[in-house]
């Protein structure tokens, strides 16, 4: 399994997208070398920003994000101590629901007791590790692969969950209707092993549509 370290290997994926796929190719030269630093990200405070974003807007997670930092963490990383330290209240004035501030509790209790231990299972097979992460109530496929994505640096991860994702494929492919999962597979199995690179260039469509 090859892992997301630095520019340098997201220079190597951008030519490889591009040399099997004249749709990458494309979206490269428009979107230049992908801004992804998954070794810049702590993975305790990618997995609560991945639990605020469930089903919102980015600009919508951004700001509830904020406004949990300031009580819940230190700078711009949350502290599993001070999360447990604030009231539900207090998380739910920040704009999270309840079920959400229950999640965010739960994680920051597993990870404080070391029933999480993020550093520990960061290079388990991709498998292995979605498996155990989903044992965590709140955590689904989706924000697993989210993390595996952005704090982990997994290479090759295909969201087949991912909104965004699924309208990057159909904006970029110009196709006439939101792609199935079969054609969402097939599409991306020449992006191997960089399918989550791949997937940042399909985000970026998703935002700005197509390569004119």
């Amino acid at each position: 399994m090859e892992l997301i370290t630095d520019e340098r290997m997201l220079r190597r994926a951008a030519e490889h997208l591009a040399g099997h796929d004249r749709v990458m190719a494309a979206l490269i030269e428009q979107h230049g070398i992908s801004r992804m630093t998954p070794w810049q990200n702590e993975p305790f405070t990618a997995l609560i920003g991945a639990i605020i974003s469930q089903q919102l807007s980015v600009k919508a997670a951004d700001t509830i994000e904020k406004r949990v930092l300031k009580i819940g963490g230190r700078g711009d990383r949350f502290v599993a101590s001070k999360l447990l330290a604030a009231s539900d209240e207090e998380l739910r004035a920040c704009g999270l629901s309840g079920a959400k501030t229950r999640y965010i509790k739960g994680i920051a209790e597993a990870a404080q007791s070391g029933q999480l231990n993020l550093k520990r299972i960061r290079d388990l097979p991709d498998d292995k590790l979605i498996e155990t992460l989903t044992e965590l109530n709140g955590i689904g496929r989706w924000t697993a692969e989210m993390l595996m994505i952005f704090a982990f640096g997994h290479s090759d991860v295909m969201s087949l969950g991912d909104l965004g994702l699924r309208k990057g494929i159909e904006v970029a492919y110009e196709l006439d209707h939101r792609p199935s999962d079969k054609v969402m597979l097939g599409t991306a199995e020449i992006w191997r092993p960089y399918r989550s690179v791949a997937s940042w260039y399909l985000w970026r469509a998703a935002e700005s549509g197509p390569v004119n």
